[in-house]
């Protein structure tokens, strides 16, 4: 596995040493990229940014659906020291209003459709170039470069050098920029790829958008750093799932609860896996992004006989965090396991490392830990805890999520501080009574949320998504969580949707369940 100070390095590497060997292929239209032809592909490139007076630091923005045209300016803009911002497509328009205007990119590479869409809110960032491309050609097709001089040696790209900028999903206000340099990303993949032991024989199946921290950091990354091939699809779909990991020989694929949960009920209970579907080489699926409910969990890993390894990463951390090992290693359902390649401690409200067993904030240090929030300074100081080490100083980010850390280092999540429901003036963990209605298969979808009320200050709801075909009741359900929670944790009422809120990476939002509620 390689250890390299930037992506250009990284890319160069694999370019000299498998030439041959496909770095990239698209499950579109099965078009593939060797890692030489990858290297020259954003040396090219280079000659087109330079000719457009692209110098290292500038923002660009993709705005576009995965596909030839993103992944290749993603590779090349990061080999040429050019800043990335992914624009999530899934946002409303105001939620893009505002990542354009607060982070005024110097170009916005997108399509004709969503131009339409950005085009009216233009003048907001009227100092940007939009630059139409078709999302599944590539961009080079309709550059000319015999004219472009080619660029200056690009060795000036540095390991921390700002490479990649990209905003949460803004549950609670505006989105946070996320600012992950070069070290961060390539950190980040490494990690990804130590805790599951990846090789330059693997090749993993990316159907995330590329505009989540996922895709961005456990696919992408993952594969460069060790030099084994991206199979990018267009986007996931339950369907062409299967048919995708046996056609190109998948061995590993990174997917969110709510896809496991889809597939487990759509296409496992319901029309079983094609028999033509050859997933011997599958090694396993991984989980990250939300927790994976315990019982879906169990039900796949038994329906699917692979291997579902649960993670934990976030955007200020390059993605991975935690994970569990692969077999024979343990693997402790129910947890997101182990520290790879950074260092996890369990803190209380007044930054002290918590004895195993007891719950606090999950906090981390490590490369993969991001530079800082975008023209944020108030919200990175925040974030932050400073500890004093004799001469040194050591800066832990505070991920907002609650844990407990076992004797082994493994760690089960508890929640998001914003998240705790306190009822009465009792913490309730709504991942607590999420997992009780995941013990229906009929329920696809879960979450419950808090709402205010003048006796208990707060009370607990929950909204579901059911099965087409299901029968299932409220009554049912409530008699069920009365049993299992007792009455004091039993939500007083279930809502049922066809679709909850979701942010890009699948992942429920939860503080946004009040307000869908009100607006439907």
């Amino acid at each position: 596995m390689l250890v390299s100070k930037t992506i250009q390095q990284t890319i160069k590497f694999w370019a000299d040493k498998n030439p041959q060997k496909n770095a990239c292929c698209l499950t579109k239209d099965s078009s593939s990229y060797t890692y030489q032809q990858l290297n020259q592909l954003c040396i090219d490139y280079g000659r087109w940014f330079k000719s457009h007076q692209l110098v290292k630091g500038d923002i660009i923005c993709l705005a576009l659906g995965n596909g030839k045209a993103s992944i290749e300016l993603l590779y090349a803009a990061y080999y040429n020291g050019l800043v990335v911002l992914p624009l999530n497509l899934a946002s409303g328009m105001r939620a893009k209003k505002y990542v354009l205007n607060h982070s005024q990119p110097k170009i916005i590479f997108t399509d004709e459709k969503e131009r339409k869409e950005l085009i009216s809110s233009a003048q907001e960032f009227q100092d940007s170039t939009i630059v139409i491309v078709e999302s599944d050609q590539s961009p080079l097709n309709q550059i000319p470069l015999e004219n472009i001089e080619n660029a200056t040696d690009t060795n000036f790209v540095e390991t921390q050098n700002f490479a990649l900028l990209m905003y949460t999903s803004g549950t609670t206000g505006n989105p946070k920029g996320v600012c992950l340099s070069q070290k961060n990303l390539l950190a980040g993949g490494m990690n990804t790829a130590l805790a599951h032991q990846l090789d330059e024989q693997d090749k993993g199946l990316c159907v995330l958008p590329l505009y989540h921290i996922n895709a961005q950091c456990v696919s992408v990354m993952a594969c460069l750093i060790s030099g084994s091939t991206l199979l990018l699809s267009e986007k996931f779909s339950v369907q062409r799932f299967f048919t995708h990991l046996s056609s190109y020989q998948a061995t590993w694929c990174s997917i969110v609860p709510t896809m496991a949960s889809y597939l487990l009920n759509e296409v496992l209970y319901k029309q079983g896996i094609d028999s033509a579907n050859n997933l011997s080489a599958l090694k396993f699926i991984r989980s990250a992004s939300a927790p994976l409910p315990t019982e879906v969990h169990k039900q796949f890993e038994q329906a699917l006989g692979i291997p579902i390894i649960e993670t934990m990463g976030i955007t200020e951390t390059a993605a991975q965090i935690l994970s569990n090992p692969r077999p024979p290693a343990e693997c402790k359902i129910g947890t997101v396991g182990l520290a790879f390649g950074n260092q996890v401690q369990i803190r209380d409200s007044n930054g002290n490392v918590l004895p195993q067993g007891e719950e606090g904030e999950i906090t981390i240090k490590g490369d993969n830990v991001m530079m800082h929030y975008y023209r944020n300074p108030e919200e990175t100081e925040k974030s932050f805890l400073i500890i004093k080490n004799g001469s040194k100083t050591e800066n832990w980010f505070l991920s907002g999520d609650l844990g407990i850390m076992d004797s082994q280092g493994y760690v089960t999540v508890k929640g998001r501080k914003k998240e705790l429901i306190i009822k009465g003036g009792e913490n309730i963990s709504p991942r607590e009574i999420d997992e009780v209605l995941y013990s229906f298969t009929d329920i696809i979808e879960a979450a419950a949320f808090a709402k205010p009320c003048q006796n208990y200050g707060q009370t607990i709801e929950a909204c579901i998504v059911l099965d087409p075909q299901s029968k299932l009741t409220e009554q049912e359900i409530l008699i069920y969580c009365t049993n299992e929670l007792g009455k004091f944790k039993t939500p007083d009422k279930i809502h049922f949707f066809q679709e909850l809120p979701k942010g890009p990476s699948g992942k429920i939002q939860r503080l946004k369940l009040l307000d869908f509620l009100q607006n439907q």
